[in-house]
């Protein structure tokens, strides 16, 4: 609940690179009519990083598990017709399994496990990014002007034209999981 507009960055994974927006997530609880216009514009921006975003992943709390709301969101994401990565975040825990198990039936396949503040699960989340990048997405290697191979050896360059937002409930670790991928802290948790 502490990320109250978008936060974008370059990223690279591994050898995957494209622009990860971190949304201040979708939220329904009643407002109070004090903070109704700024809630209907955090909704407002959150639904304008789905609709510019290639795809999305939909982070939900493994310590909380599936809620109603989870199945709000799902609904509301799937109809946005892009691919979907689901995620588990603080999936270091117990409560995390069953969690997982019950992830799989919101439809989006078998969703990643993870701990954004550990660090935990960015292999899964790099493979399942992967599969659905398109190839100018993976960093290539740049032909040298000269013949000078160890320049060769150390040039390469990211091309990325894939943009992904995160999506999901408030405090389910979405601006966590953005830090873990930047290495840095880019977003207050």
């Amino acid at each position: 609940g502490v990320t109250r507009d978008w936060r974008e960055d370059n990223v690279e994974l591994l050898d995957l690179t494209f622009r990860l927006v971190d949304t201040a997530g979708l939220d329904n609880t009643k407002a109070t009519t004090k903070s109704a216009s700024l809630d209907s514009l955090i909704q407002r921006q959150t639904q304008l990083a789905i609709e510019q975003s290639d795809a999305l992943i939909f982070i939900v709390d493994g310590k909380e598990g599936i809620t109603p709301f989870d199945h709000d969101v799902a609904k509301l994401l799937r109809r946005a017709g892009k691919p979907i990565i689901l995620a588990v975040n603080k999936s270091d825990t117990r409560a995390s399994e069953a969690t997982i198990d019950e992830a799989v039936r919101l439809g989006f396949g078998e969703p990643v496990a993870l701990s954004a503040a550990h660090g935990t699960g960015t292999q899964g989340l790099y493979e399942a990014l992967a599969a659905i990048a398109p190839d100018d997405a993976f960093a290539k290697p740049v032909e040298p002007e000269d013949d000078d191979a160890e320049d060769a050896d150390e040039a390469t360059v990211a091309k990325g034209p894939l943009t992904i937002a995160i999506c999901g409930r408030p405090n389910a670790g979405k601006s966590t999981l953005l830090n873990q991928i930047l290495g840095t802290e880019r977003s207050i948790t």
